[in-house]
């Protein structure tokens, strides 16, 4: 999968680095791995993937809503597919200790809270998330589980 992976690399203009976990970590945990390999000068926002299925995201959807919300990170889950509403992009605000939920076509019936332990029961196992690197450089909440 790596090298299948790494040949877009070229073809996109990204670096994109695969970590396999070597033993079971709860949901938030895996957000550690990739430290080591994001201490550069670069202060550009990154993706991480944590999904069992190769899913289809929108980047560039996912970027401008990152840029625009001023919270520490964003998640995009995928699969809430089954009730009706495409994507569901969820502000981590850490001053609040919650991260806030913003719908694309909100309804009463999705109100879903996270809390910043990243408490993710009933959102799937397919997401995304966008991250400023110094957030996840200062070992913040997303270590949490």
């Amino acid at each position: 999968m790596a090298k299948f992976l790494n040949d877009y690399e070229p073809k996109l203009g990204i670096k994109i680095t695969c970590s396999q976990k070597t033993e079971p970590l709860s949901t938030a945990c895996p957000l550690s791995l990739p430290k080591d390999k994001l201490i550069d000068e670069s202060s550009s926002p990154f993706f991480i993937f944590n999904s069992d299925v190769i899913c289809e995201f929108p980047f560039e959807k996912m970027t401008e809503f990152h840029k625009t919300h001023g919270g520490e990170a964003s998640i995009m889950i995928e699969a809430l597919k089954a009730t009706g509403v495409g994507e569901v992009f969820v502000v981590i605000n850490k001053e609040q200790e919650v991260m806030t939920t913003v719908l694309k076509d909100f309804e009463t019936k999705l109100q879903i809270q996270i809390t910043c332990l990243c408490e993710t029961k009933a959102l799937g196992s397919a997401g995304s998330l966008a991250f400023a690197k110094e957030k996840l450089m200062d070992g913040g909440p997303f270590f949490c589980a």
